[in-house]
């Protein structure tokens, strides 16, 4: 092989590395968070991609076919399949960013070749030499750069938005239509690629539809953003409003507990009346009648006061349903934590727990609710046996089982979770479901 030929591999090789490595490097931004593998997994995923590329440049760089429509187009189709195989998203949203950045990587080649018409104008006719390679670098510094921060500041945040799945299987279909308008203008037209690449009529149209798509793609993509945000701060509205209707109930609850606890004091100074007359059959009827109406408040299941009394409440309403009732709660008197949030956290839980567990028919039925302080943690689980497991939806998120729809309970402790810094975990055992809390304090 002859040090021209070794040359020309080079100067192709060095050309296809600039023509690629600049728009995988953004794409791969842009789904930094969605990728189905690590990233050297992707990267070798993505090799067939640019091997592809570079097989297509030495076979119109060294003269074997000038059919570049045909080749582009199928360099194009390798690229967006091979961003399928490794991000992990709607097509349509993956198609969206691969045909942006097709569309960058034909006006990037074009504003290159332009400038090299006037650097290098007996070079202007040929392709894939060094002074090609040169001037795209040039393309690149004024092109890149400004879209690096369109990037950061518009792809990123839409791109890493879930949901509007409905949203992208039409939204890919705008640069499309730009890419075909640009596969139409450069390899359609009366000229060749490289005459329309080094016309500066065909350089100013061409601009003026980049110019335009791109003040297209910032609004739409602003447009998602926006109605993204829009759904998130409604749902967390109605994430409060739920919240807030269930820590009042919790809280009636919880003022029933305390007025029955209050009245006990009243009921004990009748039975010591009764004893000190010694009235003893009054006074086994007293109390045998006091013993089914008052709640389970004497037993104290740990310090803090508003978690206490709930599990109180809860306690009376397991033994109703003849469950076996154990908590163990080593906590504080005080937490760095709301009791409207711990109220409606635990509360959720525990009822649905003590739900779950009176509609077991056969076998144990119990609740155990564990809870401690490690470091700077608030650690909390709670274990049920149940009947039947509980449905989910496609997405994994569980139903509910008093109305149709999802589950109100396991979602706002979730939320409520995740606004302390921690999460909510559930693991199901064949007859026992276990939920396991962390917060962070």
């Amino acid at each position: 092989m002859t040090h021209e030929l070794w040359f020309r591999l080079l100067e192709i090789l060095l050309y296809t590395a600039l023509n690629s490595l600049p728009y995988h490097l953004c794409a791969l931004y842009v789904f930094a968070r969605q990728r189905r593998f690590s990233l050297p997994v992707t990267i070798l995923c993505l090799l067939p991609a640019t091997a592809l590329e570079l097989a297509l440049n030495l076979l119109v760089g060294l003269g074997v076919t000038g059919n570049t429509a045909l080749l582009n187009f199928i360099w194009a189709v390798g690229y967006f399949v091979s961003y399928c195989i490794v991000i992990r998203e709607p097509i349509g949203k993956v198609g969206f960013v691969v045909l942006v950045m097709l569309n960058l990587n034909n006006f990037n080649i074009v504003v290159s070749k332009y400038l090299e018409s006037l650097l290098f104008p007996s070079l202007a006719m040929e392709r894939y030499h060094l002074g090609n390679c040169l001037t795209m670098v040039i393309s690149l510094l004024l092109i890149m750069l400004p879209h690096g921060i369109t990037l950061r500041r518009r792809y990123v945040p839409a791109m890493q938005r879930t949901g509007n799945s409905f949203l992208w299987r039409y939204l890919w279909l705008i640069p499309s239509i730009f890419y075909f308008l640009w596969y139409y203008h450069i390899h359609f037209d009366s000229s060749s690629s490289l005459e329309v690449a080094t016309d500066p009529h065909s350089l100013f149209f061409l601009t003026v539809i980049t110019c335009g798509s791109y003040l297209i793609y910032y609004i739409v993509l602003r447009l998602v953003n926006e109605s993204a945000n829009n759904a998130e701060l409604r749902s967390h509205n109605q994430q409060l409003a739920l919240q807030t209707l269930q820590y009042e109930n919790l809280q009636e609850r919880i003022n029933e507990t305390r007025k029955a606890n209050h009245d006990l004091r009243h009921h004990i100074t009748v039975m010591q009346g009764h004893l000190e007359s010694g009235d003893y059959g009054k006074l086994k009827s007293y109390f045998g009648i006091l013993k089914a109406s008052v709640p389970t408040g004497t037993v104290s299941f740990c310090q803090h006061p508003t978690l206490n009394m709930l599990l109180v409440y809860f306690a009376q309403q397991a033994l109703e349903n003849n469950i076996q009732f154990q908590a163990k709660l080593a906590l504080p008197a005080t937490l760095p934590i709301p009791d409207s949030d711990l109220a409606v956290l635990v509360g959720n839980l525990v009822e649905n727990a003590v739900e779950a567990c009176a509609l077991v028919t056969e076998g144990e039925r119990r609740v155990t609710v564990r809870g401690m302080t490690r470091e700077d943690r608030l650690l909390l689980t709670i274990d049920n046996t149940f009947a039947r497991p509980p449905r989910k939806d496609v997405s994994g998120v569980y139903l509910s089982s008093k109305h149709s729809g999802q589950g109100i309970g396991i979602e706002s402790a979730k939320a409520i979770a995740r606004r302390h810094g921690g999460e909510v975990r559930i693991e199901q055992q064949e007859d026992l479901f276990c939920v396991s809390i962390i917060l962070s304090l």
